[in-house]
Formats: C-alpha cells, structure tokens, sequence
C-alpha cells in the first residue's frame, strides 16, 4: 500500500473513530458567527461527564465549518439539545475564549447526529472547546482538542479549486468503470470537474466513496447529492468524483488493499472522505464540508449561494 493511500485511510478512520463507537458509521453556511470573549475558563467537573468528538481533522485559519458528536458518560449520542448547551473555545494555553453560536443540531442518515456551527480559528494550534449541558438536576461537562494548521490540507474557502480531470461516462456499463455507486446517477458523471470549471457555471461537487467509505456516509452523502442535483441541475453543475481510481477491480476481487487513490483526490489534498464543495463561476471555493453534510444544510447553502450568484 503507497504511503499516500496509506495516509489517506489512516486520518479518515481516525477522523471518525470515537463515531464509529456510537454516533456515526452516516445553507447557507452556517451563519456569521458572534465570538463574544467569555472573561475567565468556565470551571469544569474533575471527571467529564460528556464525551466530546470533533468530527473531521482538517481546519485551517479562519472561518470553518465544525461538528461535534456528544455523548453521555453511558455512549448514548445526546440528541437535539443545542438550546441546552453552552460551548466555549479557545486556544489550549490562551486565556480569551468564545461561545459557539449558532449551534445547530444535524440528524445523520447512520445511527444519530451532530452539532454544526462555524468556529473563527484566528491562530495556529491546539484549541479547546469546552461543552456544558443543563440537564435539569444536574450539569454536565466535557471537552474536546483539535489542531488549526495555517493551512488546511482540503482547499479552503476563497481558493481556487484545483482543475483537475474527473471520469465521465454516458452509459450505466461504463459508469459502474469509474464509481463504487450500486446506482449510478449518469447525470453526476457527465462532465468532468475541469470542464465545468472552465464552463464559468456554478459547481457542486464531492468526493466519495460509497462501496469503500471508512465512516459509512459517503453512499448517503451521494444520495443528498442526487437529490440536490434534482432540484438544482437547471442553475449549477452537479458532479462526483470516486475517491478511488479502480473501483471495479476493488469490487470484483473483493479487496480494497488494491485500491489506488483518484489522481483527482491526490490533487485536491484531500486526508478523509466524503467531502462536499460549492465553486463560483470564477472558479474559487464558495462552500466546503468535510463528513457528512445533511441535505437540509446543503441545500440551505445550495440555496442562498445561487440566490446571490
């Protein structure tokens, strides 16, 4: 197995291990956020009382996208409670910190959900979010690290997107060459990522892998696809790229070892699968989502980004 590829399935299960366990293994963007200074560190129980996991590993300066799946001491997913919970984050070895808000919980199509916002990573490094929930009689607490890099490894928002050439097909025969899809939607294969770039047409692309996906969402997350794409093909291009480059030999010898990566995927830098992004007619990152991305919150972003197009 190549180093890269090695890597790439490495950071993706990582990524979602702690889901793995009991939550996951399934817009506008989030709303500008308000990052008021919380004076001092709130006081946390000795011994948390909440497992707290940040989904996805790939965050660079600036505004990004984040979820957190939450659990009770138990492993039960603590479900749609974002009025009754207070985050806070920050650096880990600097005082200032700041409320995530708005917090939205997301039901996921595999097991339970998560809670998205948008965080404003202003420095480099580890930061802490910290999450209290009132549960009536009693208060509980958890925290959670994750690393900012100056740059992320996935295009960031505001970049341009790497033209690369996607696989393309006109049949089902030949569709089922280039995808892991059980069904291939012929639409999502009809034009190549670097065409449409070129086209100067709104782009809604992911990277998936439905039959091979470490975290189990990328088959969902394609179904959203298709779903959007049905609702919006008329206004933007929809595309998918497989995350693998011989998804027909993986299949019909029934071993992912000789799988080797989308020359698309090696471009794009991508650590984990599935990713989503939205591209502007000049060709930049609108949009990303790393994981799954429900089809509420994509098509509430799908939505307002076409609206103002």
């Amino acid at each position: 197995m190549s180093g890269l590829k090695f890597r790439f399935l490495a950071v993706a299960l990582s990524a979602m291990s702690g889901l793995l366990l009991g939550v996951a293994c399934s817009e506008r963007p989030a709303s500008p956020q308000t990052t008021a200074p919380v004076s001092a560190t709130p006081v946390l129980p000795q011994n948390p009382t909440l497992t707290v996991i940040p989904v996805g590993r790939d965050f660079g300066l600036g505004k990004d996208r984040l979820q957190l799946a939450i659990l009770s001491a138990d492993g039960d997913s603590v479900n749609d409670r974002a009025a009754d919970l207070e985050i806070t984050y920050g650096l880990i070895d600097g005082s200032e910190r700041r409320t995530l808000t708005p917090v939205t919980w997301r039901k996921w199509p595999v097991l339970s959900g998560v809670y998205v916002a948008t965080a404003d990573f202003d420095s480099s490094g580890f930061w802490q979010f910290d999450v209290v929930l009132d549960d009536g009689s009693k208060t509980l607490a958890g925290s959670a690290t994750l690393e900012v890099r100056d740059v992320s490894r996935a295009p960031s928002v505001g970049t341009l997107a790497p033209r690369v050439v996607s696989k393309t097909a006109g049949t089902l025969d030949a569709a089922r060459q280039i995808t892991s899809a059980a069904t291939p939607d012929l639409d999502l294969y009809a034009t190549s990522l670097d065409k449409a770039i070129e086209s100067q047409k709104p782009i809604v692309v992911v990277f998936s892998t439905p039959a091979f996906c470490t975290t189990q969402t990328c088959g969902p997350q394609l179904e959203v696809i298709g779903n959007l794409q049905d609702k919006y093909g008329a206004e933007a291009q929809f595309i998918h790229v497989e995350v693998w480059d011989n998804p027909r030999e993986m299949l019909d010898t029934g071993d992912a070892s000789v799988g080797r990566l989308s020359p698309a995927v090696e471009a794009w830098g991508l650590p984990s699968e599935p990713w989503t992004f939205l591209i502007d007619t000049d060709g930049r990152i609108h949009a990303r989502f790393e994981a799954f991305a429900t089809e509420a919150e994509l098509d509430e972003a799908i939505a307002s980004w076409l609206a103002a197009s």
